[in-house]
């Protein structure tokens, strides 16, 4: 019963983190948060950050983090194989210009680089 208690405010507080981070816009810290927990045993997020996670890494190129972030959904959500797998390719054949372009139309939020 304890286990569970820390658990679950394990879990309350990396979503009230990810909650903050993107209130303040620091999407950097938010992706980098989201990577974390994507390389943990239990995921704590929900996967809407996960979203902004990848638009992030999209955006920045970052082909490790955005194709590990890909993976994860991809565990998580098993509607969404297709989707991610499309977006794996294309990360790993450097074909970041039709990521953009999708990311673009499906996008949720505005990424923009710190000055």
């Amino acid at each position: 019963l304890e286990e569970g208690k820390k658990e679950q405010k394990g879990k309350l507080g990396a979503q009230n983190l990810a909650a903050t981070y993107l209130g303040s816009g620091e999407v950097e810290k938010l992706a980098n948060l989201v990577l974390s927990d994507a390389q943990s045993e239990t995921q704590q997020i929900p996967l809407e950050y996960y979203d902004i996670a990848l638009q992030y890494f999209a955006f920045e190129e970052m082909e490790k983090e955005f194709i590990e972030i890909a993976e994860s959904v991809k565990e998580r959500n098993s509607e969404r194989t297709n989707d991610m797998d499309i977006f794996i390719d294309l990360a790993r054949k450097g074909k970041w210009n039709i990521i953009h372009s999708i990311a673009e139309q499906q996008k949720e939020i505005e990424i923009v680089p710190n000055p």
